[in-house]
């Protein structure tokens, strides 16, 4: 791969900071798109790599602590009977559709405008005018497999899928969209979730972005609902690529009283490396239950000054929060309503200018405009985000040529 002359090309991380190839040291609020909650390189992920280094770093077999990641998981989880390991969130997305597919003999199934299910073909697709558009080349033969729901809209949604719940296998809902981080998703999330308990369709929660990352570490459990599947990632590995798909007693039932097998292998899936680190860190924060508080109060204080500070100067600019997963927006407006999301997606265009804007400041966000709050972020990486933010919103927030 050739390298742009541009391009910002990293090579050490420790903490909240990242250091380019020329030695300038950045504050990083991607944290590897939000699964290092705690931090690059962080005490708990080195010693967990240390000690098992010595043992081998995949065996393509059964492993120890595989085992012992599964039955802490299901002992938390304990709405659920079983775990399936994989290499990444859009793997375990696409074992709980071939889960989906296999029970029901239907290869329809219904997603959520706005979410993002992994980059494999089947959820490579999006609405815009509310019209059903490929993300990407390559993935035709999927377009007429998918439903897609308008986020929020829970009118319009809910009469999609009348329409359609004698074709589709399963509806997949990603719980909180890191594009749209706020706790008025969870009303949307209710009404479709009901839909699929009445009607009896297979409802898969895509916590890859919540989980470990909110309180009760899913928002199945923080708000008592009860999923048949749920697929995990990025923070469950510690750092690692990890894909976990919790299944639920019924599914598993079913799934075990079929002919044919379904098949979850893969060379890598729950290698002993992945899983020691995954388990390491899913069993430090929950030793630790200051920490999601202490990364949520971070969270907090970075939207108040924000918002306190565009709402006094007359500016259209606010940070929109599920917990510790945040989001500007270039608006002062409600877009929570049925078409106003639409609307402001489509208009949209200024996300790259405020990160291009902090990247010269040394500050890091992800491509797609989320911050991710960490546990290793110091009062003066979230001090330093906020004068950053401010400074961007008197120069810049008024300019229409972005």
């Amino acid at each position: 791969m050739k390298k742009n002359s541009s391009e910002i090309i990293f090579n050490n991380a420790n903490n909240s900071y990242l250091w380019d190839t020329r030695n300038n040291k950045y504050t990083d609020f991607s944290m590897s798109n939000g699964a290092l909650i705690l931090g690059h390189s962080n005490k708990i992920q080195l010693n967990s790599l240390k000690k098992n280094l010595k043992n081998g770093l995949n065996y393509s077999n059964e492993n120890y602590s595989k085992y012992e990641y599964s039955k802490t998981l299901l002992k938390y989880f304990n709405d659920f009977e079983e775990v399936i390991f994989s290499n990444s969130g859009s793997e375990a997305n696409t074992r709980a559709y071939r889960i989906c597919k296999s029970l029901t003999g239907k290869d329809q199934f219904a997603m959520i405008s706005g979410s993002w299910h992994g980059s494999l073909d089947p959820f490579m697709f999006d609405l815009v005018n509310n019209k059903k558009i490929s993300l990407s080349l390559g993935n035709d033969s999927y377009k007429d497999k998918v439903n897609i729901l308008p986020h929020n809209n829970i009118s319009k949604s809910l009469d999609i899928l009348n329409k359609n719940k004698s074709k589709i296998s399963m509806i997949i809902v990603e719980c909180v969209q890191a594009s749209f981080p706020s706790e008025k998703n969870i009303t949307y999330l209710k009404a479709i979730y009901k839909f699929a308990k009445k009607n009896k369709i297979i409802i898969v929660f895509d916590e890859i972005i919540t989980g470990m990352r909110v309180s009760k570490f899913a928002i199945h459990k923080k708000y008592k609902l009860k999923p048949d599947m749920v697929t995990l990632g990025k923070c469950f590995g510690g750092g690692l690529p990890v894909g976990i798909t919790l299944i639920s007693k019924e599914i598993s039932k079913k799934i075990k009283k079929m002919k044919n097998k379904i098949f979850f292998g893969g060379t890598f899936s729950g290698n002993p490396y992945v899983t020691s680190v995954g388990l390491d860190t899913f069993k430090y924060i929950q030793k630790n239950k200051k920490i999601l508080k202490l990364i949520n109060d971070k969270s907090l204080k970075l939207q108040k000054k924000i918002n306190s500070f565009a709402v006094k100067n007359n500016k259209e600019f606010r940070l929109i929060r599920f917990e510790s997963i945040l989001r500007p927006i270039f608006t002062s407006n409600n877009i929570f309503g049925k078409n106003e999301r639409a609307k402001y997606d489509k208009d949209n265009k200024k996300s790259s200018s405020l990160r291009n804007y902090l990247l010269n400041k040394k500050i890091n966000l992800p491509r797609n405009g989320c911050i991710f709050v960490s546990y290793s972020h110091t009062l003066k990486d979230i001090n330093k985000l906020i004068t950053a933010i401010k400074l961007f919103i008197i120069n810049h927030s008024d300019d229409h040529k972005f």
